[in-house]
């Protein structure tokens, strides 16, 4: 449901933010990463990668305000994605005007050491409607790419959600992403046409397992079965 949705694009935004996944059981595997997400234990530090330089990463007071929203544990305390709309990070006249945002290279680089933008045994080369979506906002802000778009663009590979959101030194990175998290959002409204599946790489701590978890030992990725 929409409360899923909901959770799913505040895990991309926590992991875009950050350089990692909220829940991080010491074991990297599909069944300790479900019983952290159930148990909410050790829970979301809604900090930077230790790693990085915190120093250089602080992000705004909107955008964390943002991320702790969506990721509310109780799904009826979770905002919906019309109210989620109206969050001061993606609101209408706000989103996009802040000045001196971070850069979210070194945590984009992160999370890709981390596996967030792997899809293994992903078979489907088709372009979904989030590769499409994500697309058409790379080329607003980039111009278009030469030849087909690549299906992994979507989930953040060097082609695709790193060109959009963090390899221009001159763009502001952090309000660059408030416009792809807002474009998902009004794909999750539901007055709005679905954009895909994508956006449930992880489900909430409520929901039920909607299709066979996709996770590997190496990566700790899961869609967490749990209601």
């Amino acid at each position: 449901g929409t409360a899923t949705d909901v959770w799913s694009l505040g895990v991309i935004a926590y992991v875009l933010l950050f350089g990692e996944f909220p829940y991080k059981p010491l074991e990297r595997t599909s069944t300790a990463m479900k019983a952290a997400i159930l148990a909410g234990t050790p829970a979301p530090t809604f900090a930077p990668k230790a790693s990085l330089s915190a120093g250089e990463l602080q992000h705004t007071p909107a955008a964390l305000a943002f991320v702790h929203a969506l990721l509310r544990r109780d799904k009826t305390a979770r905002p919906t994605a019309a109210a989620a709309l109206q969050l001061e990070w993606v609101a209408p006249g706000v989103s996009g005007q802040q000045q001196g945002a971070p850069s979210l290279r070194p945590t984009l680089h992160a999370a890709k050491r981390a596996g967030a933008f792997d899809l293994p045994g992903r078979k489907d080369q088709r372009p979904s409607g989030m590769d499409i979506a994500l697309a058409s906002l790379q080329a607003q802000h980039h111009g278009p790419v030469a030849g087909p778009a690549h299906p992994d663009a979507a989930v953040g590979n060097e082609a695709g959600m790193f060109s959009l959101v963090g390899t221009a030194d001159k763009m502001q990175p952090e309000s660059v992403l408030e416009t792809a998290v807002g474009e998902l959002l009004l794909g999750a409204s539901p007055s709005a046409a679905p954009v895909s599946n994508a956006a449930d790489s992880w489900a909430s701590p409520q929901s039920r397992l909607r299709r066979p978890a996709r996770a590997t030992e190496q990566q700790g990725k899961v869609r967490c079965p749990l209601r």
